[in-house]
């Protein structure tokens, strides 16, 4: 009765919707659904490209995965073939794998701040074939010393305290024009609300250098 009436609901919602012009279309399926139902902040293997690729956690990687490969957020266009990238908060390198799969001979600098993934990103891409790839454990920052990083044990760091000092670490950090050297094709940047301060901060960016964000 339950499962009859949560499809009749599906059907109403599809119509209504219908109704007011909007198309209705089915998600496609990632194939890592049941990554929603693991514990979270545990380490899993999963088959990424046909690779044993390393995750935190599954939830974090299940979005991310659907963001960036079904979603394809970071898909762009260029006349290079190798085209230059910046990844400011690699994470776990789905970005990376992917920025490879559309571009295999792209130039690639991938930052993630948090030492933990930091590790995993490392060997995720250490298990691959591609080359051309510069990994960075730093925390893209608007100043270059250091800073408090909360580690949450996925991808949701933060450059602050949250609720609980004893997963707050202390991180070298890196300035953006220290990352640009030349023509960027592509600047990626996921480092939790500090984009702002890092680009007001670029004197590159300011400069009219060709970047894409």
């Amino acid at each position: 009765m339950i499962k009859r009436n949560k499809t009749k609901l599906k059907e109403y919602v599809a119509l209504t919707l219908q109704k007011l012009g909007l198309r209705v279309s089915r998600s496609p399926s990632s194939g890592f659904e049941y990554l929603l139902q693991q514990q979270r902040y545990k380490k899993h293997i999963v088959n990424l490209m046909g690779l044993p690729f390393e995750i935190a956690d599954g939830h974090s990687f299940y979005y991310s995965h659907r963001e960036i490969f079904i979603d394809e957020i970071y898909k762009f266009k260029c006349d290079s073939k190798q085209p230059t990238i910046i990844d400011c908060g690699s994470n776990y390198g789905v970005s990376i794998l992917y920025f490879k799969q559309l571009y295999p001979d792209a130039k690639i600098v991938g930052v993630e701040g948090d030492p933990y993934i930091f590790e995993i990103l490392n060997n995720n891409i250490a298990k691959t074939n591609i080359n051309s790839v510069t990994l960075l454990n730093k925390a893209v920052s608007n100043h270059i010393g250091f800073i408090e990083l909360y580690s949450e044990g996925a991808d949701g760091g933060r450059l602050h305290k949250i609720d609980q000092p004893k997963n707050t670490i202390r991180v070298d950090t890196v300035v953006l024009d220290d990352l640009i050297d030349g023509q960027v094709d592509f600047l990626k940047m996921d480092i939790e609300d500090s984009e702002t301060a890092v680009l007001c901060a670029s004197k590159k960016v300011e400069q009219g250098k060709r970047i894409v964000y």
